[in-house]
């Protein structure tokens, strides 16, 4: 399992959570085609 995927379920939603996390990231890019919510850090 690579970082990115482990880290894409680790961000699915649960029963605890619903909507599911967030991923903070520098490169908002690399996760455009993934169905996460991000917090772009970008400075």
């Amino acid at each position: 399992m690579t970082a990115q995927q482990a880290t894409r379920h680790a961000a699915a939603p649960t029963p605890e959570r619903p909507a599911g996390a967030v991923v903070a990231t520098v490169d908002p890019r690399r996760w455009s085609a993934q169905p996460v919510r991000i917090i772009d850090l970008t400075p």
